[in-house]
């Protein structure tokens, strides 16, 4: 089996799609590295990532797509699931090989594949948005910890540079180890090897907390209780909104049961 083997970026994937038409090879499979198990009659193909190739890959593909599906692969991509990319390879192709507009084409199964995964991917990045609560350090940083279905930080990131532009603040993805700190002036992808933050709610340590932090939770936990309406609480209304999975990293929540 002829395989693409590639390094699980979105740069890397562009790549292999560079790489299929130089050689004029339509590869069986293609995985990114951390997931290939070698095959005893494979084939593999390990390729490098080059970014101008990327680049040339994804500006040729901006003019096969419809614009509200500009960034559909890339949005696909961080649905982050084993198979997605073999799709967003497959959809890439379909793109450049057909005349007319795949944008649509339910009909085809990876077309459908990589729209139901951008679909649910910027579905959990507007609840990131909705539901992050930052908690002010000793040094004046705001920090914020999350654990989404799927890698949104770089779909949040843009919102909160201009939500907060006079801040600096950090959001840190615990589920896959990194997060972005900005600085006041860009942003910068980091990893902690220390944190020093509850991996589990992403509370940050009191001996780093800034002094009045605490009394501010305790302010807005106060705030939300007196303004609930216990008679009217809808609790499977407020799941809707707001999954459960969410509130032990809700300041509002803590706490609280059930």
């Amino acid at each position: 089996m002829n395989t693409f083997v590639y390094d699980g970026t979105f740069e890397g994937l562009l790549c292999a799609i560079f790489e299929s038409y130089t050689r004029k090879c339509i590869p069986d499979s293609v995985v990114a590295s951390n997931n290939y198990s070698a095959g005893l009659w494979d084939t593999v193909l390990t390729i490098d990532t080059n970014r101008e190739q990327a680049d040339r890959v994804w500006k040729s593909l901006q003019n096969k797509l419809a614009p509200r599906n500009k960034q559909l692969p890339f949005h696909a991509f961080l649905y982050g699931t084993e198979g997605i990319d073999q799709a967003i390879f497959n959809f890439i192709r379909l793109a450049f090989d057909t005349p007319h507009s795949i944008d649509y084409d339910y009909a085809n199964a990876d077309v459908l594949k990589v729209k139901q995964a951008q679909k649910v991917v910027t579905k959990e990045a507007m609840r990131t948005i909705q539901f992050v609560r930052f908690q002010k350090t000793a040094d004046d940083i705001f920090f914020a910890a999350l654990s989404p279905d799927f890698d949104v930080i770089p779909l949040v990131t843009l919102h909160f540079m201009d939500r907060f532009k006079d801040q600096q603040w950090v959001i840190y993805d615990l589920k896959r180890e990194y997060g972005v700190y900005y600085n006041l002036k860009d942003v910068k992808e980091i990893t902690m090897d220390n944190p020093q933050f509850s991996r589990l709610t992403g509370e940050i340590d009191s001996n780093i907390m800034e002094e009045e932090e605490a009394s501010y939770q305790n302010l807005w936990q106060n705030y939300v209780k007196a303004v609930t309406i216990r008679e009217r609480l809808n609790l499977k209304l407020q799941l809707q909104h707001m999954p459960r999975r969410y509130w032990k990293y809700l300041t509002e929540k803590q706490g609280k049961k059930g």
